[in-house]
């Protein structure tokens, strides 16, 4: 491999889980892709991109001729997608589908990231085999997407990812739930945090990792990408305060029933990543040290969110 050309296009790259794939390989080895939110210069190439347009992607890949895509890229704010149908299914579910056929035409390496949100949270610790029902928009567009992918190109890989958290790679790249919490902690305002829905949190550097493991791997299908704990937010945001030093007075634990929203959000998405550690040799660490790792990073800046 390391004798043969690689050029590695990653989609969403302006965004908080693309850029720090991006980040995770070699500038002369990768080219990120953007929509409306322009990358300042860091030392990689970036080219448009519109999800909606099949000539646009068609024309992205016939500019770069990538060997491997990561596509990262999605409308992910359940409640938008509930509120705009036709541009999720076309961004979520449509585009995903797309790319796939792109890459098995060009016998390009396709990995697509989707998302916990395909089960509908009854069950929870969700292994690959479990049935999806998901309950918002968002997740039956991700789902969609999933079984679009598999019959155009059955050797592409799927890594349903949770709940996500991190530090931006830098300022306007993104956000996550982790920055979401410190930023409110930061100005003293009130945190409300569900206590009764529950995920398997899984930090960014970690996720990048995998996802580059996965891709050149020889694994094809589905597979789950989590964190080492399942979690409710409030105690998420308690590990958060204690490790960054905020006040835990300022945390408001809720019920989902609480919050008025126009996506359902399902009780219990806890993942199973046994398959995962049978793929590629992977020990995930636990939240707390991940925060540490996170609060070290961000020591010497203020300037993160």
């Amino acid at each position: 491999m390391e004798h043969q050309r690689i050029k590695v296009l990653v989609t969403g790259a302006s965004g908080f889980v693309g850029s720090h794939v991006l980040y995770h390989f070699n500038p002369a080895q990768a080219v990120g892709c953007f929509h409306s939110n322009t990358p300042q210069p860091d030392g990689y190439d970036y080219v448009h991109i519109d999800l909606q347009s099949s000539d646009s992607l068609t024309e992205v890949f016939h500019t770069i001729q990538p060997t491997h895509v990561i596509h990262c890229a999605a409308k992910s704010n359940l409640d938008w997608c509930e509120k705009n149908p036709h541009a999720n299914h076309r961004i979520n579910a449509e585009a995903p589908v797309f790319m796939a056929s792109l890459c098995k035409e060009r016998n390009v390496r396709y990995l697509f990231v989707s998302s916990d949100m395909v089960f509908d949270g009854v069950k929870g610790s969700y292994c690959e085999d479990d049935m999806p029902n998901p309950l918002s928009l968002y997740g039956r567009a991700k789902l969609a997407a999933e079984t679009g992918v598999l019959e155009v190109n059955p050797e592409a890989v799927i890594a349903r990812i949770a709940l996500v958290y991190g530090l931006p790679v830098q300022k306007g790249r993104g956000s996550s739930f982790l920055t979401w919490i410190i930023s409110r902690l930061q100005q003293k305002l009130e945190v409300p945090l569900f206590i009764d829905q529950y995920r398997s949190p899984v930090s960014v550097n970690e996720l990048t990792f995998v996802l580059r493991a996965l891709l050149f791997s020889d694994y094809y299908g589905i597979v789950h990408v989590g964190g080492a704990e399942k979690l409710d937010r409030m105690k998420f945001g308690s590990y958060v305060c204690r490790v960054f030093h905020f006040d835990e007075a300022l945390l408001k634990p809720i019920h989902l029933s609480d919050m008025e929203q126009h996506a359902q959000r399902p009780r219990d998405l806890s993942l199973s990543s046994d398959r995962l550690r049978t793929i590629i040799s992977y020990t995930p660490a636990d939240c707390l040290a991940h925060l540490k790792f996170w609060a070290k990073s961000s020591a010497s800046s203020n300037d993160f969110l």
